[in-house]
Order: structure tokens, then C-alpha cells, then sequence
């Protein structure tokens, strides 16, 4: 409708002003649009967005939370809020729940598989990241170049990761094998 692509015009506007940090009339630009547009999750996705680039935390949590407030059957929501979550309030089990959220309603989704996984790599759950890339990788198909950079990369760390694990436990045989393995998954990439 021509009301909400006004509405889309104007928080690209907002988001325009805040790159260009011009955050007092980025922010009452937002004031007004939220008064037009009280129910719709974009505009406090943006304004999530925007108080992440002020680095005002707190604000940018409880946007999301009313973003997903008012549509709660959104999957990218949940998949920018587990990414919140997990970058910049370093809480990776409230991220682990948002990703888990999205995956209930879109369980295809190769971005929320990527974001999940690296979340439960930081975690040093490396079984439930490994399942996590062989999914995203399943469910990919003809995955793109730029997507099977990330995999490929995750795939590696989870290696890494683990076999730094085991030295840190003092299990070398096991940190060997993953080198290994690691190893024998550079080769296998074309």
C-alpha cells in the first residue's frame, strides 16, 4: 500500500541519517514513524539497528523485543535478534534460544543454520555446529560463493577449536586427529 511504502521510505531515511550519524534526526524521524506505525516489526527492527549503532545496548534489546512482540512469525527476526544477542551482548544461550525460534519457522533457512552454528562454536559445541553446517550445506543447494567461504571457514574453526580443546584438556590423540582432519578438509576443497 502507498502508506507503507511511505513508511519503508522513511525508515531507509532513518537508517541513511544514523550511517551518517546524524542520530538526533535519525531518532526523531523514528519518533514519528513509530506514532504511524505502531505495529509494524520493521520499525523497531530499525530501531534496534540504530541503537546498536549509538552502542546503546539496553535500547537495542528492548526493540527487538518489541519487534518480535508485535509479529512473533517472523524467522529473520529472530535470526537478527540471536545475532544481537550473540555480537554484542556476548549472551550466546539467549542467542542459541532466538536462532532455535527461527529455525522452528524456517528450518531451510542456510542463514540461520550459518549464525547457529557459529554461535554453538563459540560455545565449544562442536557436535551441535558441525550438524548445524551439514544442514546449511543440505538445505543450500547450489550454495554461493560467499556462503561456501563462511562454511568452509566454520567447518575449519570447529577443528581448530576442538583440537585446541583437547590440548587444553591434555588429550593430544584426539587434538591430532582433528589436525588431521583439518587437514585432509583443506585438501578436499575444490
Amino acid at each position: 500500500s502507498k502508506s507503507e511504502a511511505v513508511i519503508v521510505r522513511d525508515l531507509r531515511k532513518v537508517l541513511t541519517l544514523a550511517r551518517n550519524d546524524k542520530f538526533d534526526e535519525a531518532s526523531q524521524l523514528m519518533e514519528s514513524i513509530k506514532i504511524i506505525a505502531p505495529n509494524y516489526f520493521e520499525v523497531f527492527r530499525v530501531a534496534a539497528f540504530m541503537a546498536v549503532m549509538m552502542k546503546d545496548y539496553v535500547l537495542a534489546n528492548e526493540y527487538y523485543e518489541i519487534a518480535i512482540e508485535t509479529d512473533e512469525d517472523r524467522p529473520q527476526l529472530f535470526l537478527w535478534y540471536g545475532g544481537f544477542r550473540m555480537r554484542y551482548l556476548n549472551d550466546h544461550e539467549g542467542a542459541a534460544v532466538q536462532f532455535e525460534r527461527a529455525l522452528q519457522l524456517d528450518k531451510k533457512s542456510s542463514m540461520v543454520l550459518r549464525e547457529y552454528a557459529r554461535n554453538m562454536l563459540i560455545l565449544s559445541q562442536f557436535e551441535k555446529a558441525e550438524g548445524l553446517i551439514h544442514d546449511a550445506r543440505a538445505e543450500g543447494g547450489n550454495v554461493a560463493f560467499k556462503d561456501e567461504l563462511v562454511l568452509n571457514d566454520l567447518n575449519a574453526q570447529i577443528f581448530i577449536r576442538r583440537s585446541e580443546e583437547s590440548v587444553r584438556v591434555g588429550d593430544y590423540k584426539y587434538a591430532l586427529e582433528d589436525l588431521k582432519k583439518i587437514r585432509n578438509f583443506i585438501s578436499s576443497i575444490d
